[in-house]
């Protein structure tokens, strides 16, 4: 828009600077764009009548103007706005202004803070369906597209997460864990109590973890172990005691554990049978008889001058022994790649007489 501007100038007298003169007889008066380099965009103004001091253009653009006089700037005539109507309709540099009616901006708009909205913000992408209903199925066309709620909760209600798989003959002992029925039990004896029916043709695992803060030990009595259920530590570091006889000849299968065979709990010698121990460390404080049991790559330390008795069926390959085994008792059964190892000291027995599973 263009606006037919006129203004009269005034300026301090030199010689008297509580005086104003007019200005006038002037023919190189300009108005220059705020921001424009002079004279780019540099409007004439033109004296009307003779000597009246009043400069005039009748087609200025609006917009922010300063003026020009022979070419020099002349800040005592300020930065001023020139507008067609009421000034006030027009956003002021500074802020503090409010817009009111529909807004329309057209390019990029960057803005620096935060943005309040009192009612809602409407976006391209924000259709709605025939019925006029928010969209809860249609994929958003930009990664900066604003969705609907219902679209959110649609999305976040058909997340189908698929639970962990697990064998129905798999069980974890986590003993500072929380039950989960025929996934996690928190004891040896539940754990192995919770298979329908182990058996030769259908062994069940046992995985056991670490004590975490509860104790360094895990303590197995009370017909803990169970026939076909085989027990495995994620590693050596997984202590176990057995503290009663009970569990003895129970066909199954220790691994990845180190097993102690303690004498406050259970005094007399132990009688191991049908047992294997793979990848095991077995501390035994009294002597111990292994009849028709399996040992692969295990280490076997007694106490003082106790030992182990090797009976029947029983085979021992690649394993150490701390102090000189019994294989006398061996009728099928054989030694292979067994080492002495010289350890004398064994941790103190940690079983206790009368001590609770777990």
């Amino acid at each position: 828009m263009s606006t037919a501007f006129s203004r009269s100038l005034w300026y301090k007298d030199t010689g008297d600077s509580n005086r104003l003169k007019l200005l006038t007889g002037k023919t190189n008066v300009k108005l220059q764009p705020n921001g424009s380099s002079y004279p780019t965009g540099a409007i004439l103004l033109s004296e009307t009548g003779v000597a009246s001091g009043i400069y005039k253009n009748d087609t200025v653009p609006d917009g922010l103007y300063k003026i020009y006089i022979d070419d020099v700037y002349r800040s005592e005539f300020g930065i001023f706005y020139i507008a067609d109507g009421d000034i006030s309709i027009y956003a002021l540099l500074a802020g503090g202004n409010t817009f009111s009616g529909n807004q329309l901006f057209e390019d990029n708009v960057h803005v620096e803070g935060q943005i309040d909205v009192d009612t809602s913000v409407v976006a391209l992408e924000l259709f709605v369906d025939v019925d006029g209903a928010p969209y809860t199925t249609n994929t958003p066309s930009f990664n900066t597209s604003l969705i609907w709620k219902g679209y959110l909760d649609a999305r976040i209600a058909a997340i189908n997460l698929s639970p962990y798989q697990e064998s129905s003959n798999f069980r974890r002992c986590i003993p500072n864990g929380t039950t989960e029925t025929n996934k996690v039990y928190t004891t040896i004896r539940d754990a192995a109590g919770s298979f329908a029916s182990p058996s030769a043709n259908n062994n069940c695992m046992v995985q056991i973890s670490g004590t975490g803060a509860i104790s360094k030990y895990i303590t197995a009595k009370s017909n803990a172990c169970v026939d076909y259920v085989n027990y495995k530590g994620v590693g050596r570091h997984i202590n176990i005691i057995f503290s009663d006889g009970a569990t003895n000849s129970k066909i199954c299968t220790f691994e990845n554990c180190t097993l102690f065979f303690g004498a406050n709990d259970f005094a007399a010698a132990r009688n191991m049978s049908n047992k294997t121990y793979i990848n095991c460390t077995i501390y035994a404080y009294k002597d111990t008889t292994f009849t028709g049991c399996t040992l692969i790559n295990c280490r076997i330390i007694h106490s003082s001058t106790y030992k182990a008795y090797l009976v029947g069926t029983t085979t021992a390959e690649n394993c150490f022994f701390n102090n000189e085994y019994d294989k006398t008792g061996l009728t099928t059964g054989y030694v292979a790649g067994c080492f002495g190892i010289d350890i004398t000291t064994l941790p103190t027995d940690p079983s206790v007489a009368g001590g609770s599973e777990e």
